[in-house]
This record gives structure tokens, sequence and C-alpha cells, in this order.
């Protein structure tokens, strides 16, 4: 979809690209390629090794030329991932010179060390104020507390933790609060999966593509990890939800954009839908949110907390 957005055509996921269906690879023939056809691969870093030499069999097969593109340096493929990092070893690459998303220019510098592995730079996001310490709990505290200030005022931002679960736990209280500030109803509140509930006004993050829900606009299907508000609970109590789509922002003014009205099965909800509140970084990757508070337990590794610390323009904050 971002592909789509920004006039690519043809874009796929690689799971539909090379007919994959549940529990079996390649199941169905790939779609169809011209001969001398382009192919990019975008987010490379993301996909497995299985899908990748797939990939490159089939352009090899139909004479294509196929670009990798992404960050090697970042997050890999959950099912045997290291494939871009793999070519860009054996084969060198072509790489941005300066990164353009930040706000500081500081930060710019900072991320590029933090990409590398060079931990003194962790001395200069302590400088500008960047990293907050304490005990778990002291740190779940404040990472909660410096987001839901940002939400409030309005800002573009996002609360980030390692596990889903760690997410899970934060996004219930965010909803609890804004229940209590009066921004999220009380109820009627539909079910949504692992024991979650939301009502009116409610982020959730839709967990599954699905082809058979329209999301707002014609040809857009639902997509794993659109960001959906609740408008109602009520519009179809028997089987579904009106709901709006996240679309982005308003460049001059930072204000959210959401598609038009449209109603989802209850049935997917409470199956493949959470609250939204808070992420993982696997999820964040390729986000860029105003600011970003990244939970850290000591857990995780080099390419998650650079992910997580590179997804806000204008601060990023660790604790």
């Amino acid at each position: 979809n971002v592909l789509a957005d920004a006039g690519v055509t043809h874009a796929f996921n690689t799971a539909r690209f090379l007919g994959h269906i549940h529990g079996y690879r390649e199941a169905r023939d790939p779609l169809p390629v011209k001969r001398g056809s382009l192919l990019i691969l975008d987010e490379a870093s993301m996909m497995s090794l299985p899908d990748i030499a797939a990939i490159l069999a089939l352009a090899h097969d139909k004479g294509c030329k196929v670009v990798v593109t992404g960050d090697h340096e970042q997050l890999t493929a959950i099912e045997g991932g290291g494939g871009m990092m793999l070519l860009a070893r054996r084969h060198g690459y072509v790489q941005l010179a300066e990164p353009q998303r930040f706000t500081h220019a500081w930060e710019r510098d900072a991320t590029l060390r933090l990409r590398a592995g060079d931990t003194t730079v962790l001395a200069d996001y302590e400088q500008h104020g960047r990293l907050r310490g304490g005990t778990p709990e002291e740190a779940t505290e404040q990472a909660y507390r410096g987001w839901l200030a940002d939400y409030l005022d309005g800002t573009d931002t996002l609360l980030m933790a390692r596990t889903e679960d760690q997410a899970r736990e934060l996004s219930r209280r965010a909803r609890d609060d804004l229940i209590r500030y009066g921004i999220v109803s009380a109820g009627p509140h539909i079910r949504l999966a692992h024991g979650e509930h939301a009502s009116a006004g409610d982020l959730v993050m839709a967990r599954r593509n699905t082809r058979t829900i329209q999301a707002g606009h014609p040809g857009r299907d639902l997509a794993n990890r659109d960001v959906l508000q609740i408008t109602s609970t009520t519009a179809n109590p028997a089987s579904r939800v009106e709901v709006r789509r996240l679309t982005g922002r308003d460049p001059r003014t930072g204000q959210a954009c959401w598609s038009p009205p449209f109603q989802v099965p209850r049935r997917y909800l409470a199956d493949h839908a959470t609250l939204a509140y808070a992420t993982t970084q696997h999820a964040a990757l390729g986000r860029t949110v105003a600011t970003a508070h990244v939970l850290v337990d000591g857990l995780g590794d080099r390419q998650g907390l650079y992910v997580a610390m590179s997804r806000g323009q204008q601060a990023n904050y660790a604790y």
C-alpha cells in the first residue's frame, strides 16, 4: 500500500506475489511477470531467505533486473532473515549518504553511529536529554507518560516496546486513561483479540490482511497494521462495527487524516485486531512520526533499538 501510494501501480506482498497460502509455500503459481521487468524488493531486510531466493530465481528465468532496497542493519525477518545482509556483504551496495528524517542535525549523525553499533553515541543522547533510566516499573511509567503527554497534545507520536505483551499492557493502560479523560466512550464496548476491549473513539490495529473488507476506498483492502478508529459500536449491533482508517497526517497542520467510514465484522475484530496505542519495534519499521518513546528492557538487540530510535522526526526518547 505504501508503494501504491507512491505511484508504483503493481505492488504486492511477497506471499501473494509468490503464491503462498497459509501453511504452504508457493502452493499457487506466482503472479505473472513480463520478461525484462524491473522488480523492486522494498524493506528487503524483512524478507525471508526463501522468499528472496524464490524471487531471484524467478527473475533469472524471466531476464528481470532486481533492485534490493531497505536497510540491512535494521530488523530482519522473523522466519530465516539475513538475506539482504548476505547480498550486501557479497556484492556491495549503494547507500544514501545523509538521513533526511530528523529535525536536529546532531540526531542525523547519532542515528548513523547507533546503526553502526558505536556505543559512545549514547553520551550524545544523554547530553540532549533523550535517555531516562530507572527500575523497570519507573521506566515503564516514564515512557507511558511521555507518550501520553504528546498524544493528548495532538502530536503524531509512537510508543514502542520489545514484546507484544508489553505493548498490549501499555495499550490497555492508555485506553483506561482515555476513557477517564472522556476521549473514548466507556461503552458499549466490543471484544478484540487477547481479551482486549474497545469502544467508540478507540484506536485499534488490524492484524491480518483480508481482501473481503474494503477499507474506506474502492480497491483498498484492509491490511495488517492498518490503524482504525471506532466511530460507532451500535450501527449494526448484530454483526458489524463502523470504523474509519488512518490514512496519514496533514503535512501543514499535523492533524490526522481519515478515510470515509466503513464497516468491519465483529468477528474480524475479535480474532484479528488489537488496541493500537503501543506497538512493537518490528511493527514500527517503516513508520515516520513526530516523536517516539521507546521502552528498553535490556533484552533486545542493536537493530531493534536503532529502528525504534529513528522513527521520530523531532525527538526520540529511550527509557
